[in-house]
């Protein structure tokens, strides 16, 4: 039986999570030492080269390259070139992710906006089915309810057997 309160349907076949899998898998494979992990109290210390710093930095990158004699000694342009590189590539690829990583995200909120829902409608046909004596629905219905967040706030019990 369908259910028309479904926000979204999605089927990811075997082989297309082996696909997807393997090249995850390729892709950690070329990054492998390459990438750091800060603790999250560096990654508020460190700033990020937003969009007014890409301009100035892009900026500083072009005088130095045109004029290599007022470089400061203590600034290695050959490592600053090389860390404009990376960033340009690690940039890009993060750009080619972000849209598919917010789509997954939007689809797993709502796949889980409907299996909330539909555990919620179970929850309330085993209070339907407990009040009406059906099956072993009161000791499914006391299982559930351990396993449910919300069922400690909720004055719903369960109701008495009817006689």
């Amino acid at each position: 039986m369908e259910n028309f309160d479904d926000k979204i349907g999605i089927v990811l076949n075997d082989a297309e999570m082996t696909t997807i899998n393997t090249s995850i898998a390729a892709i950690s494979n070329v990054f492998m030492g390459k990438l750091v992990t800060l603790p999250a109290e560096d990654r508020t210390y460190y700033g990020r080269l937003g969009p007014k710093n890409e301009v100035f930095a892009t900026e500083s990158a072009s005088i130095m390259s045109e004029q290599p004699s007022i470089i400061p000694a203590l600034l290695d342009k050959d490592e600053f070139e090389k860390d404009w590189k990376a960033y340009k590539q690690l940039t890009g690829v993060l750009n080619l992710l972000a849209p598919i990583v917010t789509s997954m995200e939007d689809s797993t909120k709502l796949l889980g906006y409907d299996l909330l829902q539909d555990a919620y409608t179970f929850q309330n046909y085993l209070y339907f089915l407990a009040e009406n004596n059906q099956q072993n629905s009161r000791e499914l219905l006391e299982r559930l309810k351990t396993t449910n967040p919300l069922s400690k706030r909720r004055s719903k019990k369960t109701p008495p057997p009817s006689k």
